[in-house]
């Protein structure tokens, strides 16, 4: 996912989510997107959750750091969820990003008003995780709310492509249109000569 402004070039946050990707593809990863961007791209997030085994799960923010060799340095890192699946309680791990994260520099300069900070607790991002991966199961296992009347006796898909049909009479006349351009092409056409028949009934 991203967040960008419609006017800009690049998102201004970036986020992603990795069941499988080990730690070092997603700093490799945020460091492409920072650098790529020229630093445009101001925060990259991972959501890294293990599998086969393990519910840990972390979260980790990259920012562009201008300075020799030092563009993309991973800041923070929060483990939020235990190898079984519990919340590591922490009043102090938390995502914090300022409201300017969320447009690139060319953005920010237009507003004086972008330093308000956002906090999102270990708690939340626990919660958050839980709730999708509770969605995900439901939806792959065919549970959860659907309705339950069926008043149809059998569903049909549409064609891609309908054929258009059309009744006798209006095919009929589409015909006789055909034929008299047809006839009016041939006799603008100087060198087309009629027939005995047709010259008799002009």
């Amino acid at each position: 996912a991203s967040f960008q402004y419609f006017e800009a070039q690049y998102p201004g946050v970036i986020l992603e989510l990795s069941y499988s990707q080990k730690k070092k593809d997603l700093s490799r990863l945020a460091n492409e997107y920072i650098l790529g961007s020229d630093a445009d791209i101001r925060v990259v997030i991972s959501i890294d959750v293990e599998y086969k085994g393990s519910k840990k799960a972390s979260v980790s923010m990259w920012r562009p750091r201008i300075g020799v060799n030092n563009v993309g340095e991973k800041e923070l890192f929060v483990l939020f969820r235990d190898f079984v699946g519990n919340l590591i309680p922490d009043p102090q791990a938390s995502l914090q990003l300022r409201l300017e994260d969320f447009g690139t520099e060319a953005f920010g300069a237009k507003f004086t008003d972008l330093t308000q900070n956002i906090y999102i607790s270990a708690e939340t991002l626990f919660t958050f995780l839980e709730r999708a991966e509770a969605k995900a199961r439901r939806l792959k296992q065919g549970e959860g709310l659907v309705r339950s009347t069926k008043p149809w006796v059998r569903k049909r898909r549409r064609d891609s492509t309908p054929a258009e049909h059309l009744d006798p009479d209006r095919e009929g006349i589409f015909t006789e249109q055909e034929q008299r351009a047809a006839k009016k092409a041939m006799m603008d056409d100087g060198s087309y000569k009629a027939s005995s028949s047709e010259a008799e009934l002009e």
